[in-house]
């Protein structure tokens, strides 16, 4: 198991859609555009990969595909909140998603109130700890062996 890069998958949403991609381009290099944007941090420890959805809340399907495949979501509040970003918070926690309020320092009163009874949690910054405990169920795919390999 010493040759299995351990990773993490964190999930970025606001109703604003430039605030949620401002921070993932501080965070990672920006891989791909589809529904959902991809961007990844190569760390000592392993891959952060960060994830943010296209089109939400137009798309809602594109939520669902952004929360299910996330280890931890980051709902990034704009100055003036939507319904959207309260419904971030509530559908992260409803499935079962560890969900944090990202916002501004001088809002941490209103954010509380606004989690008061969820197990979200209030966040300042995007700390991504590592994985502690790797499953040992894990399925290997031997890419290498079966594709062409470049680097």
């Amino acid at each position: 198991m010493k040759d299995i890069m351990i990773g993490r998958i964190i999930g970025i949403i606001s109703s604003d859609f430039r605030i949620q991609e401002s921070l993932a381009e501080g965070l990672g290099k920006k891989e791909e555009r589809n529904s959902l944007n991809l961007y990844y941090k190569i760390t000592d420890w392993g891959l952060i990969a960060y994830v943010t959805p296209n089109d939400y809340p137009e798309k809602f399907s594109n939520f669902m595909k952004f929360a299910s495949v996330v280890d931890e979501i980051y709902v990034a509040f704009p100055e003036n909140p939507s319904w959207a970003d309260g419904e971030a918070l509530l559908l992260g926690e409803a499935l079962g998603v560890k969900t944090n309020l990202y916002w501004r320092e001088e809002k941490r009163r209103s954010a509380e109130a606004i989690i008061k009874g969820l197990n979200a949690r209030f966040a300042t910054n995007i700390n991504v700890e590592k994985k502690e405990k790797v499953s040992e169920n894990l399925t290997v795919v031997s890419i290498d062996k079966y594709f062409k390999v470049k680097g």
